[in-house]
């Protein structure tokens, strides 16, 4: 004789197991959101020949510093744990609207795109003639201690910097926190 024993109990449990799978794919566990870059939907015009120059660099102790070939660019971890370098542009010229048209890339040195950030940003007037753009937060996949090409191009003004790419530590990149990288 063959007893047989009701399978009820995993059908009834089905929807329990299915109701937690769910769950950990509504990003329940992802940790904080990632950065926003300081861009802008609606770049302004540029007279032609308003930008006479742009600068790839970051803000250190509240001093805008740009990046010079054989320098160090900081790679830090986002609160997700990306990546990334942070830079800022400084524009020259006249004219220059708060929300400027703009792409940057981050790029090996053999031309290949690692991340890039093709927006208007945001600009902050901060002395005659110099403007200052958002932040913008550069993933970066690679080893570090690796050299890599930062490339920006703002109407027909550009500038490329070879830099070493190299880890410094974990910043806060939160919308609801300043950067503070170490």
């Amino acid at each position: 004789m063959i007893v047989r024993i009701p399978r009820r109990w995993p059908r009834r449990l089905a929807p329990i197991a299915a109701l937690f799978l769910a769950a950990g794919n509504l990003g329940m566990s992802c940790g904080p959101p990632p950065p926003t870059p300081e861009t802008c939907d609606l770049p302004g015009p540029v007279a032609d020949g308003a930008i006479t120059s742009v600068e790839i660099g970051q803000v250190v102790n509240g001093q805008f510093t740009p990046f010079t070939d054989g320098a160090i660019a900081p790679v830090v971890y986002g609160g997700q744990g990306a990546p990334m370098i942070v830079a800022q542009l400084r524009i020259r010229g006249t004219g220059v609207p708060a929300c400027l048209a703009q792409e940057t890339h981050l790029e090996r040195l053999e031309g290949l795109d690692i991340s890039s950030l093709e927006a208007g940003i945001e600009t902050t007037p901060i002395g005659p003639g110099v403007w200052l753009g958002g932040e913008m937060y550069l993933v970066y996949y690679g080893p570090v201690a690796n050299q890599v090409r930062l490339r920006a191009q703002v109407e027909d003004q550009s500038v490329s910097v070879v830099v070493w790419a190299d880890a410094v530590g974990t910043i806060d990149a939160g919308v609801d926190g300043d950067v503070d990288a170490p």
